[in-house]
């Protein structure tokens, strides 16, 4: 990714909810198509999330998850 012109930017996930309020302002001022968690945890927050604010995903915003979270395959879409 160092040598492309794709720009990727960093929201830490903490307990404080600061982080919702991050990622909202930064999916609609950049319009985004896809979010990338590093662990199970930060997957379904940032899926819950999503879901209360009516963003559709995979339509609206995709969430690619790298952790092999042994609830993943309940997922929907998978």
């Amino acid at each position: 990714l160092a040598t492309t012109t794709i720009k990727i930017s960093q929201i830490e996930i903490t307990s404080d909810h600061h982080w919702e309020g991050q990622l909202l302002s930064y999916l609609k001022c950049t319009k985004k198509t896809a979010i990338f968690a590093l662990n199970g945890h930060v997957l379904w927050s940032t899926i819950r999330f999503l879901q209360t604010q009516k963003i559709l995903i995979p339509d609206q915003v995709g969430v690619i998850g790298y952790d092999d979270d042994q609830y993943a395959d309940m997922l929907t879409p998978a």
